[in-house]
């Protein structure tokens, strides 16, 4: 795996199979890593997630939605909860006439 690279998650992303064990130095890859591939299961429908070395990534398959578009965490605790209950989106979608303003 190349440092820093995300993987897309969705029906054509890879499967997950095989052990979560980094003991030793060992790495789990994005393609045999159970706990990205149980995200991807439970929360896929909304949210296209990934991740690179150090983050958690998920942006929103529902582009009018009204929280947050992407969520980027370190700790995959955080990000759990952020997936359950997103924060409000900073700017709302642009009205019809193409002007936006903060939420």
């Amino acid at each position: 795996m190349v440092a820093g690279r995300t993987e897309p998650s969705g029906p054509g992303g890879p499967a997950a199979h095989g052990s979560a064990s980094a003991v030793g130095g060992g790495h789990v890859s994005e393609t045999t890593n159970p706990l990205l591939s149980l995200l991807r299961e439970t929360y896929g429908d909304e949210w296209n997630i990934r991740r690179s070395e150090t983050m958690w990534i998920a942006s929103t398959r529902k582009s009018e939605s009204d929280h947050a578009p992407t969520i980027i965490e370190s700790d995959v605790e955080r990000f759990v909860a952020l997936l359950e209950d997103p924060p409000a989106r900073v700017h709302a979608l642009p009205a019809s006439d193409g002007r936006g303003f903060l939420a």
